[in-house]
């Protein structure tokens, strides 16, 4: 049996297996010389593995130079907009509406109109009761978004 799993095993660690060690002793050497050998292929995944989650992050998170007028409205879209979807997050958005508008409006270190429209239209779905309200949000959201890429 042991001549059986020496095969599978590459260099050393096959050698150790047919060398008449006792098998928890084979056990550990051949799993220290095969950490050893893979160490360096598992460092470079890990190296990978953070670099692209902290691209990632950069990517998703990349509002951090706006202009002042933009981050205050960011301020008070961002809590709402990453609340977990429900009714409350609903009501958030119509009562939150009145002042994103306003700060919406005295945005001018960019074109904030297509942002302006989209609360706008937020407003008469929170008004009207159709139940609009969070398709109407996610266009408030996506003209942020316009606003800033």
């Amino acid at each position: 049996m042991q001549a059986g799993l020496a095969k599978g095993l590459p260099g050393a660690a096959g050698n150790l297996l047919s060398s008449g060690v006792p098998p928890v002793r084979q056990a550990f050497l051949a799993g220290t010389i095969l950490a050893t050998k893979f160490q360096g292929f598992i460092g470079v995944l890990l190296a990978v593995g953070c670099s692209v989650a902290m691209s990632v992050e950069a990517t998703r998170h990349s509002h951090h130079r706006m202009a002042k007028d933009v981050d205050a409205f960011h301020a008070v879209l961002a809590p709402v907009w990453h609340a977990r979807p429900s009714p409350e997050r609903t009501r958030n958005a119509c009562a939150k509406r009145p002042e994103m508008a306003a700060l919406a409006g005295n945005i001018r270190s960019r074109d904030a109109s297509g942002l302006v429209a989209a609360l706008a239209r937020l407003k008469t779905s929170c008004e009207d009761g159709k139940g609009e309200v969070d398709a109407a949000f996610y266009d408030v959201h996506e003209a942020f978004h316009d606003l800033i890429d």
